[in-house]
């Protein structure tokens, strides 16, 4: 029996870390504010990189600067549930700005309610 392909959206949250800039002139994306970027599960790498909107906290992780609270939203995914639990479990996503890596997302989870919502205040 054929797997018939599910495509739907997802939001996911977990923490992103910034890795430093391919040139020093340019500024990181502002906290708060929804990006687009292009992104990509490290552990699928058969499929294109997908757009993802992204969302990041102002207040820094701990004693890292580099390190945020993010907020991920896939317009379209492909798959199911267990699929994305999978993905999401045992992977990290890579965050790319024209096919160079900028960011790389930890600990990603399926997004609460309420406060994962991409418009949702930052509580820190």
């Amino acid at each position: 029996m054929d797997k018939k392909e599910i495509f739907y959206p997802v939001h996911l949250q977990g923490t992103i870390c910034w890795l430093p800039p391919h040139r020093p002139d340019k500024k990181r994306f502002a906290p708060g504010i929804n990006f687009r970027a292009l992104a990509g599960f490290t552990g699928d790498y058969s499929g294109p990189y997908m757009t993802v909107l992204v969302n990041y906290s102002y207040a820094p992780i701990g004693n890292s600067l580099d390190c945020n609270k993010v907020r991920l939203h896939f317009g379209v995914l492909n798959g199911n549930n267990d699929e994305i639990k999978r993905l999401s479990k045992n992977c990290e996503v890579l965050i790319l700005e024209a096919y160079k890596v900028i960011a790389v997302c930890r600990d990603i989870h399926a997004a609460d309610s309420g406060n994962g919502t991409m418009e949702a205040e930052w509580l820190e």
